[in-house]
């Protein structure tokens, strides 16, 4: 009767144990959706079923594309070309938006001091009129260039955003489908 009593008591503890090591990861789908999981991002399964669009069909199906943020209609997926990184830069100083701003951006490796500051900052600058946003990085690798016929753009790795006051330079790389700005 005690061994079975002990096994009784023992069972929920072993489970509670095992939960407080599962890590939950917070991923982005294929849309830009956010996917938590207990699978790090990027690995064969959670691939697979963001997708296949394994996720519930019914809130995608549901899911509004666009939404209105400060007046301007924006997307809600993440970024999907360099094209639409330099958009939503435009429509952030348009808006003094500095949420829209930050979530251009690939955070990682930021302390929570580090990013706050990063955000401080990023509201004083939204505050100045923008002028432009060029791109740069390599050139086509095989020397054509944009007027001959064997042309080939090359993906920006970075871009230059120009204010009435100065010109700031970042990062620009695709991973997991999106187009994120770096530091």
């Amino acid at each position: 009767m005690r061994a079975l009593l002990l096994l009784v008591l023992a069972v929920p503890l072993l489970c509670i144990a095992r939960g407080a090591h599962a890590q939950i990861h917070r991923c982005l789908g294929a849309r830009g959706e956010p996917v938590f999981t207990d699978q790090p991002c990027g690995s064969a399964e959670l691939s697979a079923g963001v997708v296949s669009g394994d996720l519930d069909r019914d809130a995608q199906a549901n899911a509004d594309d666009t939404m209105v943020q400060g007046g301007s209609l924006i997307a809600a997926a993440c970024p999907q070309s360099p094209e639409e990184v330099r958009d939503r830069i435009a429509v952030a100083f348009n808006d003094d938006n500095v949420n829209a701003l930050a979530g251009l951006f690939d955070w990682r490796g930021f302390s929570h001091a580090g990013a706050d500051a990063r955000l401080k900052d990023f509201t004083r600058w939204l505050r100045q009129p923008l002028v432009g946003v060029q791109f740069s990085g390599a050139a086509d690798p095989s020397g054509a260039r944009p007027d001959d016929l064997d042309y080939a753009p090359v993906d920006p790795s970075g871009l230059t955003v120009l204010t009435s006051s100065d010109a700031r330079s970042f990062g620009l790389a695709q991973r997991g489908g999106c187009w994120w700005l770096s530091f």
